[in-house]
């Protein structure tokens, strides 16, 4: 996850930051291969659990034996991620620390019209990651609203940073494919059922069946659902689509983006929002996208830098053919998109950057 890895890069190679210390939460054990010029300076412990109610059963213990290594090693500030962060909320209160949550997306928004209460009893550790007290909370302006969610659960406003990811703006990489190639689509999303790549190969199926066009399409991701996986092969099989659908699986993030420079057309359809990594970096490249507005999760984009559709098949697979058949519709989305990438994107190195120096002002206080 670039949001993670590219700050945890900035963190390492801070002259001014000495030791780093990352509590993985895992349900099975990971073995790590750490980059040797970190090894002094980086230490890693894992805690593994089988569901989250048997995390919130361990956690009173996990968080004696935290303060314990927090006390010992002299942490200075605990930095929590996502819901599970919520746990270095409760860690920085007893021990007195400089607490960060980190945010980066939150479901939240679809109970925002129910009480708090509602909210602790069925998401405990998510309602406490926006409730604890902290100096700052960072939370991902990702189009799932956790500014919403924030404004909500928790009064203090004024400690919410709330930001864009940054992108890949290297040059470089070009386009493989010959012009004169298929129209090739590509759905780049991890194979889980709230990224609805379903809903690109239902399209796909009806784009071939009632607008009879040639095409290929790649469904590029890691497989984290096997029956989900199973389930968009099955509909690739039954429309008969097999030598134009392929689902290709985990990928190195330099084949994923070649694999977006050669596409005519790439796809978002995610639930709750579609304002992540893959929507961004299609509009820093300039390639067309066709994406879902939920929850207004696009409205601060430039309506022209993108093509929205609806989650309807027919309607996704009507603005395929469109877009597909009209190159110069196709220019004119490119552009829209490089435009607005450029005024409001930051580069990785940049963004990472200013969540440095947010955690290195805490430090230095």
């Amino acid at each position: 996850m670039p949001a993670f890895s590219n700050v945890l890069v900035k963190v390492l190679e801070s002259s001014s930051i000495d030791k780093v210390v990352i509590v993985f939460f895992v349900k099975n054990k990971v073995e790590f291969k750490l980059n040797s010029k970190y090894s002094e300076k980086l230490r890693c412990l894992q805690i593994q659990y089988s569901s989250n109610f048997g995390l919130l059963l361990k956690a009173p213990f996990v968080i004696l034996w935290l303060s314990y290594i927090a006390l010992k090693w002299k942490i200075k500030l605990i930095y929590g991620h996502g819901a599970i962060g919520a746990i270095g909320g409760i860690l920085a209160l007893l021990t007195r620390k400089k607490f960060i949550q980190r945010i980066y997306g939150s479901f939240l928004i679809d109970e925002i019209e129910n009480s708090k209460f509602s909210i602790l009893l069925r998401h405990p550790l998510d309602y406490m990651s926006f409730v604890l007290p902290s100096h700052n909370t960072i939370i991902t302006n990702d189009g799932t609203h956790g500014d919403l969610v924030f404004k909500k659960l928790n009064q203090d406003f004024s400690r919410m940073k709330f930001m864009l990811n940054g992108v890949n703006k290297s040059e470089g990489i070009s386009r493989t494919r010959s012009p004169k190639s298929k129209p090739l689509m590509t759905y780049i999303a991890r194979l889980d059922i709230w990224k609805r790549a379903h809903l690109f190969a239902e399209a796909a199926a009806i784009l071939k069946k009632e607008y009879e066009l040639e095409f290929e399409a790649l469904i590029i991701g890691p497989i984290v659902n096997e029956s989900y996986a199973k389930e968009i092969q099955s509909i690739i099989e039954s429309n008969g689509l097999t030598n134009q659908i392929k689902i290709l699986g985990a990928v190195t993030a330099s084949e994923a983006k070649q694999y977006m420079i050669d596409s005519t057309l790439t796809c978002s359809f995610y639930q709750t929002s579609n304002l992540g990594n893959v929507f961004l970096e299609s509009l820093t490249l300039g390639v067309p996208i066709l994406a879902i507005n939920c929850n207004n999760s696009l409205g601060e984009v430039d309506s022209g830098a993108y093509e929205v559709c609806t989650d309807s098949p027919s309607d996704i697979a009507y603005r395929m053919n469109v877009i597909l058949k009209d190159e110069a519709k196709r220019l004119i989305i490119s552009e829209n998109a490089r435009k607005w990438s450029d005024l409001n994107l930051n580069s990785w190195n940049k963004r990472a950057e200013m969540e440095l120096q947010v955690i290195q002002k805490l430090l230095d206080d």
